[in-house]
């Protein structure tokens, strides 16, 4: 008999220890909690297609890893492959470990073993 009533006060020790706890964190106002900070967009194995005006492939760019920056909106890429076919027809391939694209840009800028 003694250790229900011993295993009665344990839980009713416990649930109060438990209702304080969540009650302590409920009284914070919304000023002290902080949202994490977004993160931007991230791909893996891209490859991203522009087409010409007869609808033929005109440049295909394959990243293996493609991440937004929140901060200052740049786009960052790695392990860059692109393919560029130019009026004549002939074709071109451009690597590089890196690219940037600046915010509010449609330039790639290329790095690292161009």
């Amino acid at each position: 008999m003694q250790w229900r009533s011993q295993l009665a006060t344990s839980i009713i020790a416990i649930a109060l220890a438990g209702y304080l706890l969540i009650s302590s964190n409920s009284n914070k106002s919304l000023d002290e909690l902080q949202a994490p900070a977004q993160p931007g967009y991230y791909l893996k194995q891209a490859t991203l297609v522009d087409t010409g005006s007869n609808g033929n492939a005109r440049i295909k760019l394959q990243a293996a890893q493609v991440r937004q920056n929140v901060e200052d909106e740049t786009i960052n890429l790695q392990e860059v492959k692109v393919k560029f076919h130019s009026e004549d027809g002939t074709p071109w391939v451009l690597t590089a470990n890196q690219g940037t694209v600046p915010d509010k840009s449609n330039t790639v800028q290329f790095e690292g073993n161009v």
